[in-house]
């Protein structure tokens, strides 16, 4: 399951462009949020 603003990525681009622009697009969204989960709790 990804997130709404994810899979956008993947409809914008196609074929294996836009698999890949998904996948970089999802790791940067689970990068920001594990960076905010870090200050709450650190």
């Amino acid at each position: 399951v990804k997130p709404p603003p994810i899979r956008s990525f993947e409809r914008a681009f196609k074929g294996g462009f836009g698999v890949m622009a998904d996948d970089i697009a999802a790791a940067f969204y689970t990068l920001l949020l594990m960076a905010i989960i870090k200050q709450i709790l650190f």
